[in-house]
């Protein structure tokens, strides 16, 4: 439904995240499974009753004692606001420029020139046609799925709203399809495919690798990847796009973090998707360009507690960040992984290791309260979650 020819409002309750809509919208959202729960606002619950309920898989929510609230994304807002249709338009229209029917720029036209893009637009049709053309022909094979949710954490949830997928030896077909579809020499320049000397052209990726798209205004601009082999370097396109771009124009506070498993923790832990990946320590012009296109954007820089964060000194990090975070889950300071190698420092944790944490501590509850308490497996997971959930959340 297209109303007044300015908004897609399909399009926005389906694509827009209700969890990062709720939050904006003051909810006090607590994690209960794969769902969320937060008091609802016209039972008035107080403290810890929690009868609204939102659903990320299906972007929607209702309060299961009143059943009157309840709807989309469009109707939170109506409610949450006490808005009318027209004014809730207009809402969705001013904080949310990238569902309106008419493109729309990044900066004004007379405004400083926004760099952050300006590689990708120059670039040729053609290969943002490829990365869309290779993207397609992914899924999400066994051994991907395996190091996302069991080495990382990472949830099918997460996996499903930022699109992941992966490679796990299937270059041949791959290479086939796309050379039916495309010159050759179009996707060597392109970046996806290159020629060893003497050799015969070959696809640029790992034999098992995940793949994570780079999407901007619903447009895929770039693709990169994390190898399940950590010895080889990940593999980047010519021109380096950050990840998850949309925060930059739809929110005022924006976290920056260095790789993209820390920033999918960080969305796991709040249900925020304010964040966007740099994909390495950004340089000091990339950091200038940053900060000038966006003067209006709170930018709170989390990169690594490791000594290559803290050498970019031009970059104003959150340096106390790591420190309440980890103190907030009960942690006296920072841990630090253990390194068999004498001669390497130990390292400390990241945000995907206390993610990680977090799974583990659920998984040895529920074992726990099954066994000693004599729940069953549902009962165990149930009490397991409430009590993993009632640790503090990020602030």
């Amino acid at each position: 439904m297209i109303i007044n020819k300015l908004i897609d409002l399909e399009a926005f309750n389906r694509d827009e995240s209700i969890i990062s809509l709720a939050a904006r919208l003051g909810f006090d959202l607590r994690k209960s499974g794969s769902n969320f729960t937060s008091p609802c606002p016209v039972c008035q619950d107080t403290g810890s009753k929690r009868h609204l309920t939102f659903y990320p898989k299906t972007n929607s929510f209702i309060c299961h004692k009143c059943n009157q609230f309840k709807g989309t994304n469009f109707k939170l807002i109506q409610n949450a606001l006490n808005l009318n249709n027209r004014e809730t338009v207009k809402w969705i229209m001013d904080s949310f420029s990238n569902h309106k029917t008419n493109p729309v720029r990044l900066c004004s036209p007379d405004s400083h020139e926004n760099k952050i893009l300006e590689k990708v637009s120059s670039q040729p049709e053609i290969h943002l046609d490829i990365y869309q053309a290779f993207y397609s022909l992914l899924d999400l094979p066994d051994l991907i799925i395996h190091y996302l949710e069991f080495d990382r954490a990472i949830t099918k949830d997460t996996i499903s709203r930022f699109k992941l997928r992966g490679i796990a030896k299937n270059h041949y077909s791959l290479k086939t399809e796309l050379q039916k579809r495309f010159r050759t020499d179009d996707l060597i320049q392109s970046g996806i495919m290159y020629q060893p000397e003497g050799k015969s052209p070959v696809l640029r990726f790992n034999d098992a690798c995940v793949v994570f798209p780079h999407y901007h205004q619903g447009k895929l601009l770039y693709l990169s990847t994390r190898n399940l082999n950590f010895s080889i370097k990940s593999y980047k396109l010519p021109q380096q796009v950050f990840f998850n771009l949309d925060a930059l124009t739809q929110y005022k506070t924006v976290y920056v973090f260095e790789g993209i498993i820390n920033g999918l923790s960080y969305y796991q832990m709040t249900g925020n998707d304010n964040f966007i990946c740099t994909l390495g320590i950004i340089s000091e012009s990339q950091y200038q360009s940053l900060i000038r296109t966006y003067s209006d954007t709170e930018f709170r820089f989390l990169y690594d507690p490791d000594e290559a964060g803290r050498k970019a000194s031009y970059i104003r990090t959150d340096s106390q960040f790591y420190l309440k975070l980890f103190s907030s889950y009960g942690f006296k300071e920072i841990p630090l992984h253990q390194s068999r190698n004498c001669k390497t420092k130990p390292k400390e944790w990241d945000l995907n290791d206390l993610t990680i944490w977090l799974r583990d501590e659920y998984e040895e509850r529920a074992a726990l309260l099954e066994y000693c308490q004599g729940l069953s497996r549902p009962e165990a997971e149930a009490r397991a979650d409430i009590e993993v959930n009632n640790m503090k959340p990020v602030q």
